[in-house]
């Protein structure tokens, strides 16, 4: 028989924890607003912030989505512990950090959805969705400048729809002269890999100026007849196709020596 139990108060939880709900929030990162729509359950918890939560509350996850014991879970007599990638990939989470570990748990969920075959529908459309507070971390400018905010800079900013499993920082754009985003427009970033560097995506560069003052911009990443190429966003040049680049466009060809480091790129515009 399934064992019910009852509804965990999470507002009491981070009382009996010593914990006021401002030191919640800045511990997630999040707005305190966010937080108590959380405690009052009138807001649903995005799956990035499912396990940091509830490891700061010292909880299950499962306490926290399935209160009521709704789902049968697995028992330990099916576990499957004695199987190597298990136990290696067991292994390399305990090096991530939290929010590392919910990535792999959600590309893990992918590649079940993909094995079963799994159908989109409204439902579950709508169920991906919710409300947000976004800390928006950079701010692109008409020139294609991208302004690093700091800890007295950074700002939340509202959203209402869907964010991806994988992203590391928010940004928004202040000017409308890019080509495909709007003014105030708000685009998810990732970390750079070079598994991820297609031709044709826009990314953020990194270098040192003069002085030693960190300057970064935005560009739309080529790799045309093995030669690169960090375009502007905002240049007219950006909206070219790669059969139309020339002698022109080799102001623009991307040289070691030239200092810039491409640290991230969009992942995903938010809509």
């Amino acid at each position: 028989m399934k064992s019910k139990h009852l509804k965990i108060d999470l507002k009491k939880r981070r009382k009996d924890l010593g914990m006021t709900q401002a030191e919640l929030a800045k511990k997630l990162h999040v707005a305190v607003a966010t937080v108590q729509k959380w405690e009052k359950r009138q807001s649903n918890i995005g799956s990035n912030y499912l396990l940091p939560y509830a490891k700061s509350i010292h909880l299950d996850p499962m306490e926290i989505i399935d209160p009521n014991g709704e789902f049968d879970h697995v028992g330990d007599e099916h576990r499957i512990d004695s199987v190597d990638s298990i136990n290696n990939i067991k292994s390399i989470c305990m090096d991530l950090e939290s929010k590392q570990v919910n990535h792999v748990f959600n590309f893990a969920k992918v590649q079940l959805a993909d094995q079963k075959n799994v159908r989109i529908t409204h439902e579950d459309l709508k169920a991906k969705y919710g409300d947000y507070d976004l800390k928006i971390q950079m701010l692109v400018h008409d020139d294609s400048t991208v302004e690093l905010l700091n800890e007295n800079t950074e700002f939340f900013q509202e959203f209402s729809g869907k964010i991806p499993q994988t992203y590391s920082q928010c940004m928004q754009f202040k000017t409308s002269s890019v080509m495909g985003f709007g003014f105030d427009q708000i685009v998810f970033l990732r970390k750079a890999h070079i598994e991820l560097m297609y031709s044709g995506i826009p990314v953020i560069a990194k270098k040192k100026a003069k002085g030693g003052k960190e300057i970064a911009k935005i560009f739309k990443f080529r790799y045309i007849h093995k030669t690169t190429y960090l375009i502007p966003l905002t240049s007219d040049a950006s909206q070219k196709d790669e059969s139309e680049l020339g002698e022109k466009e080799n102001k623009y060809i991307w040289h070691d020596s030239d200092g810039w480091e491409v640290t991230d790129l969009i992942n995903q515009p938010a809509f």
